[in-house]
């Protein structure tokens, strides 16, 4: 029987990796559904240091803090996650950052360097939000070229609350 460090859901695959996994020349990953201990796909994250696209999906509660430190990683994209609370990531390179899951809390999102995104899409699903959401998770985004919103769970008084929201200073 699982301990409180798995989860595993019956449609998901199971996620063992060795104590000391290296993937020095994987530039892709895409993961999804998978299961496993809480933090293997942390690992496998760091293992891969050339990572230059990543794409993490209804990895389920394996995953609740994200740290991609890879100066190469030009895409990120994480769906379908709502137990995520944390992420941070080398935004040096990266371009196109993909994120469909709950309407994320201040400090959700830090990233190293100012961040020269193009593409974003953000597409929020899950409970709505009892009270107006802090939009504070755009700031990081306020220079992209193209963004994709879906303000579905965002709540009512949006407008309202985040006419700062892409303010620079």
């Amino acid at each position: 029987m699982p301990g409180a460090d798995r989860v595993h859901h019956a449609e998901d695959s199971w996620l063992d990796l060795p104590s000391a996994i290296a993937m020095p020349s994987l530039d892709t990953l895409h993961l999804t559904r998978a299961a496993g201990r809480r933090g293997t796909v942390q690992q496998l994250v760091t293992a891969c240091p050339r990572l230059a696209d990543l794409t993490l999906e209804a990895c389920g509660g394996i995953l609740t803090e994200l740290s991609v430190r890879h100066a190469r990683l030009r895409r990120l994209a994480l769906r379908c996650y709502h137990d995520l609370s944390a992420v941070a990531a080398d935004s040096s390179e990266l371009r196109a950052f993909d994120y469909h899951g709950a309407v994320p809390r201040r400090g959700f999102l830090s990233m190293q360097r100012p961040p020269k995104i193009s593409l974003c899409t953000l597409d929020f699903c899950g409970e709505e939000p009892t009270g107006p959401p802090e939009l504070c998770f755009l700031q990081p985004f306020a220079g992209v070229e193209r963004l994709h919103l879906t303000p579905a769970r965002l709540g009512r008084g949006v407008v309202g609350h985040g006419a700062g929201a892409f303010s620079r200073g």
